[in-house]
């Protein structure tokens, strides 16, 4: 699925805004009817502005599988700066990789995640990146463990819109990388995903193609699939579209930005997060790292007609990273400039 450059042009309204944000800190534990009273919106009014949020793109539903429900090993986050004519090869060279299960290409950055099955997945990943991007330079590749300990926050959306929108707390912010099966302390498992896994993973196929692409979600799936979710082997999960800046009134999400660096010994990523969070009211989409590299994304207001940004990290921010973070490089892609070649498609480990 390739989702290029935008295509709203209006703002959203507040309804909208405010349908985002129940959607976006929604868990399987309530119902939408939940929701619906949560917002403190008429129905009519909670299902109109939902069904257009979705049909314009701004969000979509996926499910993502727990680490344990696939006998996941490792999970890759590749950034590079190909040269602008080997773009294209270096595009597809990631996407026929395989586990590729999210791509997103820029002027600046391309990002892709590759999941790995095995270590031995992994060690042969490890060995062609090197030539799978020779079109370009090699910005950072963050090898991380599918536990929260290591992605602490897994493409999470909630905290981000909550800061956009105006309002105050949120509900399920921050979610790591999905890893824990309900119940069940055990190992890895060595046998393939179920059938209703694999549907799940495949749920969203064809939803461009349907009317209704808003019913994705685990209202109107059948007993045996919402089992799976309330065993923990799948995550339902809502995703911020980054192909389009978005408006709110005067607020405005326009940019991409991406922190890269060495990580410091003796400094966990919780602590990072925590710092972020509760001292500088931030809330970074993705905080992933191994041993030696972490990688923060975060969305910004962009740039204003100076030239200047209109909305810095503040002071703070950038010493709760250092803090945590040395060698940083600062990466920064408008989200108009976004091209989404796949994005969040979890069929791809199967």
């Amino acid at each position: 699925m390739v989702n290029s450059s935008a295509t709203r042009s209006r703002p959203l309204t507040e309804n909208e805004a405010i349908v985002v944000k129940s959607i976006l800190g929604a868990s399987i534990e309530e119902t939408e009817a939940d929701r619906i009273r949560r917002c403190g919106l008429p129905r009519s009014t909670y299902l109109e502005a939902k069904q257009r949020v979705y049909a314009e793109g701004l969000i979509q539903d996926r499910y993502v599988p727990s680490s344990r429900a696939l006998g996941l090993s490792r999970i890759s986050f590749v950034l590079s700066r190909p040269f602008a004519d080997k773009r294209g090869p270096v595009t597809q060279a990631l996407l026929s990789t395989p586990g590729t299960v999210l791509v997103w290409t820029g002027v600046h950055v391309q990002m892709g995640v590759v999941i790995h099955r095995t270590e031995a997945d992994l060690s042969r990943f490890e060995e062609r990146v090197e030539r799978l991007l020779d079109g370009g330079a090699l910005i950072g590749h963050v090898r991380s463990r599918p536990i929260p300990e290591d992605i602490p926050v897994y493409f999470d959306f909630e905290g981000i819109w909550s800061s956009f929108v105006g309002t105050l707390g949120v509900r399920k912010y921050p979610r790591a990388f999905p890893s824990v099966l309900h119940g069940e302390d055990t190992g890895m498992p060595a046998s393939p995903p179920s059938e209703v896994v694999s549907d799940l993973l495949r749920k969203h196929i064809g939803e461009e193609e349907s009317p209704s692409p808003h019913l994705v979600g685990p209202a109107s799936l059948s007993r045996s699939r919402k089992k799976a979710l309330e065993d923990g082997k799948v995550e339902w999960r809502t995703f911020l579209s980054v192909g389009l800046p978005i408006s709110f009134g005067p607020n405005r999400l326009a940019d991409i930005v991406l922190v890269v660096g060495r990580r410091e010994k003796g400094r966990t990523l919780t602590q990072l997060l925590e710092e972020l969070v509760t001292d500088c009211t931030a809330f970074p989409f993705l905080v992933a790292g191994d041993e030696d590299q972490v990688l923060i994304g975060f969305m910004g207001a962009g740039l204003g007609a100076n030239g200047t940004t209109s909305r810095k990290v503040g002071t703070n921010v950038s010493s709760s990273i250092v803090n945590s973070v040395s060698h940083l490089e600062i990466l920064r892609e408008g989200l108009g400039l976004v091209t989404t070649q796949r994005d969040h498609q979890y069929e791809y480990l199967l």
